[in-house]
This record gives structure tokens, sequence and C-alpha cells, in this order.
């Protein structure tokens, strides 16, 4: 920013050598021209203030030529850049088209050739469990449980990678979307289960609310939001799970508030990247991508995304769209 800024402060070499040229042309016609109309016609005034007028009309004449080549020229260099900022865009389009193309050729690799030897693991672990625990000892079977937890983890990793990935790619489809009916079909296999397990569920939706929004990228963002609250608030007493949403000043905010173990507020900046996690993977399974796939979301769909914790009190996201 700072060398493009210096750049269009240093002085344009065409441009200081018209003005001088201009300056000295303009200098001469004053100083001499007045000198040659006395030669040539005496001491007559009416005549020289005629040919003063006219001297003065000629020189408007020069600046009008002039101001029209230096238009022209403007517009033709315009026109050059111009030529150039699109082949530029074309360019950069066409590197994009094709990171693109890797990028899904990596998805694909990902999504075959990686799980491919994780189903072989599993399944051969689950045999030997199966098949030949009588000749394991305890220990020998604590293994193979800690071989297929690991291949879990890293299955649902893996499924999560793509998931981010898809989401930077996809083409967003914006639709008038029904927030509490959305909510609704979201929310009941996570926060019945919730309930089943003695959590108090509140949901403040207006069933009137709806806003322009991608659906499958609103649904990831409130399925990651109700699945991370549920997940944090399971372990206190009296666990409870809040939704609301509102329309404010062209916009719906939506918040999603939880009673559990919460997070210090000098994380908030962290909380959102991706592979971040504030707890331990032994205490609260997750990867660490699903609250950067809800940042991802609400960003694609030009909105904003925050929230607020404190250790032992709890915690609030906020997602803020355009209505």
């Amino acid at each position: 920013m700072r060398e493009d800024h210096d750049r269009n402060r240093r002085i344009n070499p065409k441009a200081f050598r018209i003005a001088g040229v201009y300056a000295l042309i303009g200098v001469l016609w004053i100083l001499f021209s007045d000198m040659v109309l006395l030669q040539l016609v005496g001491g007559d005034a009416r005549t020289l203030a005629k040919l003063q007028v006219f001297k003065g009309w000629l020189f408007i004449a020069f600046t009008a030529v002039l101001l029209y080549w230096l238009v022209c020229d403007a517009f033709v260099e315009g026109e050059r850049i111009e030529r150039q900022l699109e082949a530029r865009v074309v360019e950069r389009t066409a590197q994009l088209e094709t990171a693109n193309r890797e990028l899904e050729g990596f998805s694909y690799s990902v999504s075959h050739d990686l799980k491919a030897p994780l189903r072989g693991i599993d399944g051969y672990s689950q045999i030997l469990l199966e098949d030949y625990a009588d000749r394991l000892d305890t220990d020998g079977q604590r293994f193979l449980r800690n071989i297929r937890g690991g291949v879990a983890q890293m299955h649902q990793l893996i499924e999560d990678m793509l998931a981010y990935s898809r989401m930077e790619r996809r083409e967003l489809v914006a639709d008038q979307l029904e927030l509490r009916a959305l909510v609704d079909v979201v929310g009941a296999p996570i926060l019945e289960a919730f309930r089943g397990a003695g959590g108090q569920v509140d949901i403040d939706v207006p069933a009137a609310l709806r806003l322009n929004a991608d659906r499958e990228g609103l649904a990831v963002i409130l399925r990651n939001l109700l699945e991370n609250a549920v997940k944090f608030s399971r372990e206190v007493e009296s666990p409870r799970v809040r939704i609301d949403a509102r329309a404010q000043d062209a916009c719906v905010l939506i918040r999603v508030e939880d009673n559990g173990i919460g997070f210090s507020m000098k994380y908030h900046d962290k909380i959102f990247d991706i592979f971040q996690r504030l707890h331990r993977a032994e205490d609260y399974p997750g990867t660490g991508v699903g609250l950067a796939l809800v940042k991802k979301a609400v960003t694609r769909m030009g909105g904003r995304t925050w929230a607020q914790g404190e250790p032992g009190k709890g915690a609030i996201f906020y997602v803020e769209l355009p209505q």
C-alpha cells in the first residue's frame, strides 16, 4: 500500500514536459507578442487593441488544441490500462479455475484414497475384537478399541475438511427462508437427544421471521452452533440451551446461548479459526472445524459472527445476516 501511494505521488515525466513547454510558450507569448505588435502597427491604438483581442483568441485556440490532444492521449492511455486490467482479470480467473480443479481433485483423493485404508484398519480391528477376543488380553483389546477410536476421529476430520472445502467452492443459492421452520428441522435430532438427557431447550424464533439466505449454508450454521452448545453444556448441572432471533436494521440477528463451561474472552479472536481447540479432545471430542465452517458460511452470505463467553458461565454465539 505504501509503495503504491509513493508511486502515485511521483512526478509523471511526460506531464512535466508538457506543462513546462506550455509555460515556456506562455511566457514567450506574453514577452514578445506585444513587442512584435508594436513594431507592426506603431502607435495606432485601435488597431493594436484589435490585434490584442486576436492574440488572446489565438492563445485560447492553441490552449484548446493542446487540451484536446491531452484528453485524447489520456483516453488512449486509459483504454490501454483497461485492456491490461481485463487481460489480468482473465488470467487470474483462469488461474482460479485451475486452482479449483486442483482442489476438486484433491478433495476426490481425500474422499476416496484416504478413506479406503481407514476402512481397512477399522474393519480388521473389528474382526480382531469379534473373532479373536479370547486370544487377546485386556490390554490388547483396549489397544484395538483405541485404534478404532482413532480411525473414527480421522474419518470425522476428513469429512469436516471436505465440508470446509465444499463450503468455500459451492455456489450459493439465495432464497426466502422461514427461520423458525429451518431451526425446527435442523435442531430436532440435536435438541431432542439433549432434552432426553435432562437438558432444557428454549426456542424464541418468531414464525413469521424470514430472511434471504442460502438454505444449506444456514443449516450448517445452525447445526454446528447447536451441536457446540449441547456439547459444552452437557456436563453442567441443569444444562440449558437457548436459541433466539430477531430482525434489526435490515438484518436478522441469531443468538445461540448455553450455560456450559464457557471460554476466556482472550481467545475470542481465535475461536472461529480452523483447527483451533480451547479444550482437550479427550474431554470434548471434535475436530476444530465446526466453528470455522460457521464463520465461512456466514462470511460467504455477507454476514458476520462473534462470540461472548466466561469460564464456567457459558457462552453466547451471535450470527448477523442480511434480511
